[in-house]
């Protein structure tokens, strides 16, 4: 928060979607910003991220993460390219590592400007650093709860979002020059969780939207899986590599079967509920 109150642009408010157990946190103050606190029981990333917009005020969504730093012209970067983009565009930005030692998930460091449309087999959205249009964000629909850390399928929800977003013919653009920096690094036994929990929300993902008539998830989860267990195979030596690939396939299986058992029991139940009426 105090990286984007020291920004060359400020926002007309910050929403802080808090679901920590703990105490309430000290905000900083402002005489600019309108900086309001939410104090959420429910836990879930895509939770936070659903309160937060419903409680704004305004129509330039923005989203960041809590282990973030921003650069000073991030705000201005991010803002300026969704106002100049199509009315149904989302604008993602950079990603980067800090200088530390250690893993550092969901990075992007791009250097050119790209807008990306249609069928992809890469996810291009990363909501630590995105921008969306009311309107366009109320077509395409909250982030799915069930999807995301603090979920039962504990990633993967800004690929699912970003994936409703270029069905519905919206576009993504990336802008480099929107930089923030990504302060969660994983180390030991926090980076095997994280690999098994990447691997299970993706799997989730890929079996929401896999069908028997769309064979385009089904090719996308069995190009993951096969990049996964190549990887695994020159580095058979390294027992903590292979462990880690070998946890994220195991992840995506368990995801794909998980999702799919959910909505099955969802089924039985709608049929079961009409049934009684």
């Amino acid at each position: 928060m105090q990286s984007v109150l020291a920004g060359d642009s400020l926002p007309a408010e910050l929403i802080v979607a808090d679901q920590s157990t703990g105490p309430r946190a000290t905000l900083p103050r402002s005489d600019e910003v309108d900086i309001r606190h939410l104090d959420l029981s429910s836990a879930g990333l895509s939770r936070a991220r659903n309160s937060g917009i419903a409680a704004a005020r305004y129509d330039v969504l923005v989203l960041i993460d809590d282990d973030v730093r921003v650069q000073c012209d991030w705000l201005r970067c991010l803002v300026e390219a969704l106002l100049a983009a199509p009315a149904r565009a989302a604008v993602t930005g950079t990603v980067a590592p800090p200088k530390t030692n250690g893993f550092v998930p969901s990075t992007t460091t791009g250097t050119k400007p790209e807008t990306y449309s249609g069928r992809l087999f890469a996810d291009v959205l990363f909501s630590a650093n995105m921008a969306i249009r009311r309107p366009a964000f109320e077509e395409i629909g909250p982030f799915d709860e069930r999807l995301g850390p603090g979920a039962e399928f504990p990633s993967a929800e800004d690929n699912d979002f970003g994936y409703r977003l270029l069905e519905a013919g919206c576009e993504i653009l990336f802008v480099p020059q929107a930089v923030l920096h990504h302060y969660g690094v994983r180390h030991g036994r926090a980076l095997i969780a994280l690999d098994w929990a990447y691997g299970r929300g993706q799997g989730a993902f890929y079996a929401k939207h896999m069908s028997l008539s769309d064979r385009h998830m089904l090719r996308r989860f069995r190009g993951d899986a096969g990049f996964r267990l190549r990887r695994m195979s020159p580095t058979i030596r390294n027992l903590r590599r292979a462990l880690r690939e070998g946890l994220y396939l195991v992840g995506l299986v368990s995801g794909a079967l998980g999702w799919w058992r959910h909505s099955a029991l969802r089924a039985v139940r709608r049929a079961q509920g009409s049934a009684r009426r």
